[in-house]
């Protein structure tokens, strides 16, 4: 009965002076450790006021993989107790912290691979056991966002170097472009400047229309042309599209910014808007950074007219000669010829009756006369019909007139009395010019004649 009540004596009391101790959770630097680093657990053990002052001993102990290393104590002031001289990569320190807890590290040196998952574990008489689990792996060589490290060994202290795996350029979120690709794997088993790392490309953009026939944008004139931009493999994401038109004259914006995936619509397209060029070009971070990026494939405005019925320029010729005039029109697809007539009777054409094509749209018909009379004088109906006359069916009429006087105005020149005139008098010229010299001449000379000497003068009017 006396030892019962002993026991339950000793357990109370031993309540009572353990009762407040508690260890703090186990923490390490990182979450993840690289192979062949170094980790340090730390642990905060806070004793109970009893044990305080009476300056009780506290004994705790670490074990690692079920193991123990390692003892440290209060008694009153903290100490350090090595258990087992085979453990030359582990140290352990002990310190207060405040008057009524201290602090506890185990050091681990070179940590293996195959530590990975082992437990360490810190634990005392009358408080509960704190353990963790370590995790250890190598620097791993494929990142997020298309990194890639090129890198002979991915322990802790290895070299390496950032590269992309889609042939991108590396930059950070922040749209700053990566300077160095020189790395080193960390204790945390991360690269040295991976985070926020990206590989940044040029978007894919196509060009969507229904209108587009090869590399071209078929459209009747007066129409609208829809078109949209569309664009993936966007690192970083983009959420707009910028419109290109070409020419200065165009009558709308020549860029537009519209929404991802939004219309752009060119209205009312006229034949001034032919053959120019048409693209779109994603927005994104990348794109603003190499502004010729990001672009799809031109396309060149087709625009679908007919000739105008309207009346050419008056032409002149003269009788007993050559006679010719260019008849310019334009037509796109290009036209055909139909008829000539004059007055309604169908008209003879010393040239070829068929319409010449040129650049810019621009089609010529070539009338003439190979000696003209005043027959020729009149209107003329020139009728055309489109090549495409499934858009086009109805014929164009182009009418020109021709005007034939009897004879061309004289050249501008001189009468034969006036070149007769201007010959007499550079003759005069020359002859008193020559009097002049022959008199200073004999003037000059040091051998005096015994006549008198004379010299003949002429005045010119």
């Amino acid at each position: 009965m006396c030892s019962v009540v002993l026991l339950v004596s000793a357990l109370l009391q031993f309540t009572l002076l353990t009762q407040g101790q508690s260890i703090s959770p186990l923490t390490t630097p990182h979450p993840i450790q690289a192979t062949n680093s170094t980790v340090v657990i730390t642990a905060t053990a806070t004793l109970s006021s009893s044990a305080i002052l009476n300056n009780e001993t506290w004994i705790l102990s670490w074990k690692l993989n079920k193991t123990q290393v390692a003892q440290v104590g209060y008694a009153p002031y903290p100490i350090v107790s090595r258990l087992d001289e085979g453990f030359n990569r582990i140290t352990v320190s002990a310190a207060s912290s405040s008057a009524s807890s201290f602090t506890t590290q185990l050091t681990i040196a070179q940590l293996k691979a195959e530590e990975d998952g082992y437990e360490v574990q810190l634990y005392g008489a009358g408080v509960e056991k704190q353990s963790l689990n370590l995790t250890i792996k190598n620097c791993n060589v494929s990142l997020s966002n298309g990194v890639i490290v090129d890198a002979t060994s991915r322990i802790f202290n290895s070299p390496g170097t950032f590269a992309c795996s889609n042939r991108g350029d590396l930059f950070y979120s922040n749209s700053t472009m990566l300077t160095s690709s020189d790395t080193t794997c960390l204790e945390s088993a991360e690269w040295s400047g991976q985070d926020n790392l990206q590989c940044w490309t040029a978007p894919n953009v196509t060009l969507n229309s229904s209108s587009i026939e090869g590399n071209k944008l078929t459209v009747i004139e007066g129409n609208d042309l829809n078109l949209t931009c569309n664009y993936d493999n966007v690192v970083p994401a983009g959420n707009n599209s910028r419109f290109y038109i070409s020419g200065e004259n165009l009558r709308r914006a020549r860029t537009n910014k519209l929404s991802k995936g939004n219309q752009f619509i060119l209205s009312s397209l006229q034949r001034s808007d032919n053959n120019k060029v048409v693209s779109c070009q994603a927005v994104t971070p990348y794109t603003d950074v190499y502004p010729t990026s990001g672009k799809s494939s031109e396309y060149e405005l087709d625009v679908l007219y007919f000739a105008k019925q309207n009346t050419a320029p008056t032409f002149l010729w003269y009788t007993n000669q050559t006679g010719k005039s260019n008849v310019v029109f334009r037509s796109n697809p290009n036209s055909v010829f139909v008829s000539l007539t004059k007055h309604g009777q169908p008209v003879a054409n010393d040239e070829s009756m068929t319409i010449n094509s040129n650049p810019d749209d621009k089609q010529t018909f070539v009338f003439s006369r190979t000696q003209v009379t005043s027959s020729d004088n009149g209107t003329y109906t020139l009728t055309v019909q489109s090549s495409n006359k499934d858009i086009f069916p109805d014929n164009v009429q182009i009418i020109f007139h021709i005007i034939v006087a009897d004879e061309p105005p004289p050249t501008p020149g001189l009468s034969l009395g006036a070149i007769i005139g201007i010959s007499c008098g550079g003759a005069v010229v020359i002859i008193c010019v020559a009097v002049c010299v022959i008199c200073k001449w004999r003037r000059g000379s040091k051998k005096k004649s015994k006549g008198i000497s004379f010299c003949v003068h002429y005045t010119l009017v």
